[in-house]
């Protein structure tokens, strides 16, 4: 045991260790590498600022890579979850059940909303600017909007 630790590891060592992960990351993606970079950082910026033996940064790193990813797959997925599986390639259908401030009035059943970088037509009651709706259906490129207050 003492031969695998007998060469020092520096802050350095680590810094490296991590960004090697974060490349393998980009190559097989699954999360489990980021993670364990991250704990190599972690562990670099711990050895940077005091002063620890080769065991103690590797059980260090050991430990912040197990309780990373645990953390990770435990609260990562509920994100995933809530995409709805069908939506894939699919924008319209991530759009339903997202609330809006109008920034024009919706006057005679239609107007325009921007969405990020696009603009979105818009069919539902007549409402004033400022105005919160939530989108119930796509119909192709149209939005189907109802207000908010009508949906609690």
């Amino acid at each position: 045991m003492e031969m695998i630790f007998s060469w020092p590891l520096e802050c350095w060592h680590w810094l490296i260790l991590g960004l090697v992960l974060f490349g393998v990351e980009l190559l097989f993606s699954g999360a489990y590498f980021l993670w364990i970079g991250a704990a190599a950082l972690l562990v670099a910026g711990v050895s940077f600022v005091f002063p620890l033996s080769s065991i103690l940064q590797a059980v260090l790193f050991a430990i912040l890579s197990i309780v990373l990813v645990v953390i990770s797959r435990k609260f990562l997925p509920c994100a995933w979850l809530q995409m709805k599986e069908n939506s894939l390639n699919q924008r319209q259908a991530q759009l339903i059940g997202l609330r809006i401030i109008l920034d024009q009035p919706i006057h005679q059943g239609k107007a325009q909303v921007q969405i990020g970088d696009s603009k979105w037509i818009v069919h539902g009651p007549d409402m004033a600017i400022g105005e919160t709706v939530v989108v119930i259906k796509v119909d192709g490129v149209i939005l189907i909007v109802e207000p908010l207050h009508i949906l609690k």
